[in-house]
């Protein structure tokens, strides 16, 4: 097949810049972890220091809570019961039981009052009466207090295993649509 001037005019420079092919990789990838640093940092901002591994351990404990059946146990208080895994046997370990710890404020329960059902060290705010793990957006467990003391923003775990950073007008407005926003604070 005959090739015309034009085609053949071009060629040689698809061949010159071919060896370059890696640089529109390269930008593409640098732009993909740009954003993953830039949002790491401004959680990290928002939250503080222990702000990312906070977040991690409500979506591990939302995703959790939304695996264990329908509708979500209840503990004895009639909120939902975040300790049942640890009383089942399916977080066990020293290094598992982080999870129900808090990095920013250091607070977390001990294996003792995990398996006591006592959850005055525990950081987050739980969800009161049932839910089902299928409905979506509702709050099942949040921060007790805003983040940092100059933030005004919360972590939020919700239903389908999401976890969410909220202004505080914001939670409030799910928290008073899922009938959370007047009851008082548990321990």
């Amino acid at each position: 097949m005959a090739r015309t001037r034009t085609e053949q005019d071009t060629r040689p420079v698809f061949r010159l810049l071919r060896p370059f092919w890696w640089v529109a990789h390269a930008v593409t990838g640098y732009k993909i972890i740009a954003s993953w640093l830039a949002g790491a940092f401004v959680v990290g901002i928002a939250c503080g220091g222990g702000g990312l591994q906070d977040i991690n351990s409500v979506r591990n404990l939302a995703s959790y809570l939304t695996l264990s059946g329908d509708p979500i146990p209840l503990a004895a208080d009639g909120r939902i019961d975040v300790y049942i895994f640890v009383r089942m046997g399916e977080i066990e370990g020293e290094d598992d039981l982080q999870v129900y710890v808090s990095a920013l404020t250091g607070q977390g329960p001990t294996l003792e009052e995990m398996l006591a059902g006592d959850y005055t060290n525990f950081p987050y705010e739980r969800y009161r009466g049932e839910v089902s793990p299928n409905e979506l957006g509702v709050p099942l467990l949040w921060d007790k207090q805003p983040c940092r003391g100059d933030s005004t923003g919360r972590i939020v775990g919700l239903t389908q295993g999401r976890c969410v950073f909220m202004e505080e007008a914001e939670l409030q407005a799910l928290l008073c649509r899922h009938g959370q926003a007047d009851l008082p604070e548990g321990p």
